[in-house]
């Protein structure tokens, strides 16, 4: 059992079919890593709250190339695509060495999914998803993404969800839901901030990076809404790759690969005349908490 105390609030947790556990822990508003710190008696009811320390760099290495862009995760090793050099390298994750490398079927890769088999790969300037055999990168089929046919357009990061593509579009300032077989739109909303680059999917939530604001935001897929927002390691952050444990972000300008601590709980803290409860979301038998104040 360990303690810790801020601004004089014990929480007691009850991790029901687990154990009962009593330490006071460090929490804040779910809007950043600098967030306010809750305490006193001052939160609000059904505020949603998330511990301290989002956002923090664990580990990080360079890209293999000069400008690491598109990346994703296949279940044991990350795959990296460097925009300008235009190749796509499967690395690993300890410490980013290069275990095999292809050519993208076009110029300026700029996002990366994998759906379980395969590899998908955007490449910007087409506004083209290609999917890839993993072996050799040979093209198994390609669909046009909503920028297809525009002057310029700006493809960037996509993701697979276990049934649909999502991609980000920053000549729209967009976020795709699509079909994988023929690139239509099932749905979309508008992205949190100017530049959308990066997405990756964690089984609940999708992860997006805008290279503007500098910003990794957790987003509810059902609309759009911001769940959590924290400032990136490094000036442009662009794809974004989940673990399954880490949230990984590839800078184009630091040509660096970030290994990023992240939360997979959301606490929501309810306040009433007779006491403070809350609720612990995203971790399994772990569903119901309580508070008390000392």
């Amino acid at each position: 059992m360990s303690k810790r105390t801020v601004s004089g609030i014990t929480l007691t947790l009850l991790f029901i079919g687990m154990l009962t556990l009593a330490f006071n822990v460090r929490l804040a508003k779910a809007d950043g890593v600098n967030a306010e710190i809750i305490g006193g008696g001052n939160a609000k009811t059904s505020e949603k709250l998330t511990p301290m320390g989002v956002g923090e760099v664990v580990f990080s290495f360079p890209g293999p190339d000069s400008a690491a862009a598109g990346l994703t995760w296949d279940g044991t090793s990350l795959w990296l695509a460097d925009i300008w050099s235009g190749s796509i390298y499967k690395v690993d994750p300890s410490d980013g060495s290069v275990i095999s490398s292809f050519w993208a079927p076009d110029r300026y890769p700029t996002g990366l999914a994998w759906d379980g088999i395969n590899l998908w790969v955007v490449c910007e300037q087409v506004a083209t998803a290609h999917k890839l055999d993993p072996t050799d990168g040979s093209l198994i089929s390609s669909i046009n993404l909503p920028g297809y046919g525009e002057g310029d357009p700006n493809s960037a990061g996509i993701t697979w969800d276990g049934e649909y593509l999502w991609h980000a579009d920053y000549t729209h300032d967009t976020i795709y839901k699509l079909d994988p077989s023929d690139g239509s739109v099932v749905s979309s909303f508008a992205s949190p901030g100017p530049t959308p680059s990066g997405l990756t999917w964690d089984g609940t939530y999708l992860w997006h990076s805008d290279c503007e604001t500098d910003t990794i935001y957790k987003i509810d897929p059902l609309d759009g809404s911001v769940v959590l927002s924290f400032a990136s390691p490094a000036s442009h952050p662009w794809d974004l790759a989940w673990d399954g444990f880490f949230l990984w972000n590839a800078d184009v300008d630091a040509n660096t690969v970030y290994k990023i601590e992240v939360p997979v709980y959301t606490l929501t803290i309810h306040t009433s005349p007779t006491g403070v409860t809350f609720t612990v979301d995203g971790l399994s038998r772990m569903t119901r908490a309580r508070a008390r104040l000392r």
